[in-house]
């Protein structure tokens, strides 16, 4: 308990104090292997520092023992799309199948079939997840990207300039949404 509160501050912390106790935790999952909830922490710690490999890593041991979690199994999809790894597609499917409406799975089967050129079948997932969730900026960036790929370039431009004009936007997110309006 002391670890996972730790891990808590350490989040609002800076990086480098975030770091070293996540390097706590990798010892811990180490002399603990069979702890799922710390496995998870270091998972999505490392998913959101865009370590997919070592996030896959973890992932796929706690999807051993959880088949049939429908978040788990939408961030090993996530992660196998980030890696190329063609399991994505067929990860994300079942994590659909659990849950099915879901704006967070729909945006990553949505993602990943527009990344595997099948826009048909991913841009409606991609329109509906942001129309429950349109909050949500990169959800945003990634049905203009659909939109584009799938020969709208003007709804693309559109969504892009109306992403752009948000001010909470991250600055890697807005150069990748910029880059894309540049593009049209």
């Amino acid at each position: 308990a002391l670890l996972l509160e730790r891990y808590s501050q350490a989040q609002q912390a800076d990086p480098a104090v975030t770091s070293e106790v996540t390097a706590e935790l990798e010892n811990w999952v180490q002399a603990n292997p069979d702890d799922s909830q710390m496995r998870l922490l270091i998972a999505q710690q490392r998913l959101s520092e865009g370590r997919f490999a070592e996030a896959r890593d973890h992932y796929e041991v706690i999807a051993e023992r959880r088949p049939e979690d429908p978040a788990l199994l939408n961030n090993l999809a996530y992660v196998y799309g980030e890696l190329g790894d063609e399991r994505a597609l067929a990860t994300a499917r079942r994590a659909n199948e659990l849950l099915p409406n879901n704006f967070v799975i729909l945006d990553t089967l949505g993602w990943i079939l527009v990344g595997d050129g099948q826009h048909g079948e991913g841009l409606p997932l991609l329109e509906e997840s942001y129309r429950q969730a349109s909050e949500h900026s990169e959800i945003g960036y990634h049905l203009a990207v659909a939109r584009a790929r799938s020969g709208d370039a003007a709804g693309a431009g559109a969504l892009a300039a109306e992403l752009l004009a948000r001010g909470d936007v991250p600055d890697k997110l807005r150069a990748d949404i910029e880059a894309l309006q540049a593009s049209l």
